[in-house]
């Protein structure tokens, strides 16, 4: 069988000077992780997990679609229709006091050559929040078979 792939789209925003409750309050969009600088958090396997500590207070809003074959142009756009621009004008103000990022992580496991497309107009949203762009996307391929070579 197939893996199944992951696709996430996500909104941040990190190194602000108030607490992540307050962000949450002035976005009414209730977030998917938070984090309070100074706080701890562990990365890694259970068994070789790493400590760490947030460097900043941090605030994200995560879609996640774990789909097989799912096209994450639709789930992009979707994204920026609905969350980020009936909130443009908040997330605005925002921005002008912290750092924003509008993140985009796929993990394939079947096919190859992944891309994608914006729009200008998509383009000019996430410019106009301030938010910076970063795409991740990791070919995997279907494991079962590479380990049969």
């Amino acid at each position: 069988m197939t893996d199944i792939d992951i696709h996430r789209v996500t909104l941040k925003f990190f190194d602000f000077n108030f607490s992540p409750e307050e962000l949450t309050s002035k976005l009414d969009l209730e977030p998917t992780e938070t984090a309070i600088k100074g706080q701890e958090f562990f990365v890694g396997p259970k068994h070789k997990q790493i400590r760490k500590i947030w460097p900043w207070n941090f605030w994200a809003y995560q879609v996640e679609i774990v789909k097989r074959r799912h096209w994450i142009g639709d789930q992009i756009d979707d994204f920026i229709d609905n969350i980020i621009k009936p909130k443009q004008e908040k997330i605005k103000t925002i921005t002008a006091t912290c750092k924003a990022e509008f993140s985009i992580v796929q993990y394939i496991y079947e096919g190859c050559n992944p891309g994608l497309q914006f729009n200008k107009e998509r383009l000019k949203v996430i410019a106009d929040i301030g938010a910076e762009i970063d795409a991740d996307i990791y070919v995997l391929g279907n494991e079962k078979e590479i380990n049969k070579k």
